[in-house]
C-alpha cells in the first residue's frame, strides 16, 4: 500500500513536468537516508519491546518506548537541521542547471520541516511491531497515504494551483499529521497490554 501510494504521488509530482519530478526524487532520496538510522533504532528498539513485555516489565517497556521515540525525534530534528543549512550543497551533487537546482532546492526545504515528526511516526510504529500489535500502524500507515498525504498534495498542488511547491507543502503536512497521530497511538498505550 505504502509502494502504490509513493507511486501514485510520483505521478501527481509528474504532471507539472521532468524538472519536478527531478527535483523530488532527489529530495525524497535525501529525506529517506535519514529515515534509514532512525529505521536501524526502530529495530533495536522493537527487540527491548517484547524483551520487556515479555518479561511482565511494563515501567521498562514504556521508558524504552518513551526514550526511543524522543531518539528518532532528536536524530531527524539535526538531521533536518543539517540539510536545512546545507541545502544549496546538497543539490549542487546532484544539479548544475539554475532552474532544476532552484525547484529542488526549495522543494527540500519544505520536506525537510516534517521529518521531526516523520521521526516521530517511525518510533512509535517500531514500539507496536515490538509488541506484536502491527494492526493499529498498519491501519494508520494505509491512512496516512490514501486519506492524507496523496489527497493533501493533489489538493495544495493541483486545485489550489500552487504547483509543485503546493503539493510538498500537501506533502509536509500529511507527514505532520501523521507524526501526531502515530504519537496518539503510542501513548494510548494499549500496546503494554498485548500479550508477549
Amino acid at each position: 500500500s505504502f509502494s502504490l501510494a509513493t507511486s501514485f504521488a510520483v505521478t501527481l509530482v509528474a504532471t507539472f513536468g521532468t524538472t519536478a519530478v527531478a527535483a523530488y526524487g532527489m529530495s525524497s532520496k535525501v529525506v529517506h537516508f535519514g529515515v534509514m538510522a532512525v529505521a536501524g533504532l526502530g529495530l533495536g528498539t522493537g527487540a527491548l519491546i517484547g524483551q520487556f513485555l515479555g518479561a511482565k516489565q511494563l515501567d521498562r517497556a514504556w521508558l524504552a518506548g518513551v526514550l526511543s521515540t524522543r531518539l528518532a525525534l532528536w536524530i531527524m530534528l539535526g538531521y533536518s537541521a543539517l540539510l536545512f543549512i546545507f541545502d544549496d550543497l546538497v543539490v549542487s551533487m546532484f544539479f548544475s542547471d539554475p532552474a532544476t537546482h532552484d525547484l529542488a532546492r526549495q522543494i527540500l526545504r519544505i520536506m525537510v520541516i516534517s521529518l521531526p515528526m516523520i521521526g516521530l511516526h517511525i518510533g512509535a510504529e517500531c514500539v507496536f511491531e515490538g509488541a506484536g500489535q502491527n494492526t493499529p500502524p498498519m491501519i494508520l500507515s494505509i491512512v496516512h497515504s490514501w486519506a492524507m498525504v496523496i489527497p493533501f498534495m493533489y489538493l495544495a498542488g493541483s486545485v489550489l494551483h500552487l504547483g509543485p511547491v503546493g503539493l510538498m507543502w500537501g506533502w509536509t503536512l500529511a507527514h505532520a499529521l501523521g507524526g501526531l497521530a502515530a504519537l496518539w497511538l503510542f501513548r494510548r498505550g494499549t500496546w503494554l497490554l498485548h500479550e508477549v
